[in-house]
């Protein structure tokens, strides 16, 4: 098989490295089509690619549930900011009245 593999690649200039990649993963492949096999004859109820599938589906639910969780901490803090902002505004708004009063007081004086 080897050989013939190798007369392939010289009639169609295929790189040797390609070759080995796809080889590679067809036997990948194949490995986890039987591990599926396997599993099925076992009697799991969840086969390997299910597996794969499922822990992919976790990963994506959990990574919008980190960004909806950013997205409230981002929020909240915004509200914290515009009220921060609110109250020293009341105070600056307490500070004038006061200076001038004082100023209407010694005027009056």
């Amino acid at each position: 098989m080897y050989a013939e593999a190798s007369r392939m690649n010289r009639r169609y200039r295929i790189p040797a490295c390609m070759y080995r990649s796809a080889t590679i993963k067809r036997t990948l492949l194949n490995a986890e089509t039987r591990l599926n096999a396997l599993h099925k004859l076992l009697g799991a109820d969840v086969t390997l690619t299910e597996r794969k599938h499922r822990h992919r589906l976790d990963e994506e639910e959990e990574e919008e549930e980190e960004e909806e969780e950013d997205d409230e901490e981002e929020e909240d803090e915004e509200e914290e900011e515009a009220v921060e902002e609110e109250e020293e505004e009341e105070e600056k708004e307490e500070k004038e009245r006061k200076e001038e009063e004082d100023e209407a007081d010694a005027t009056q004086t």
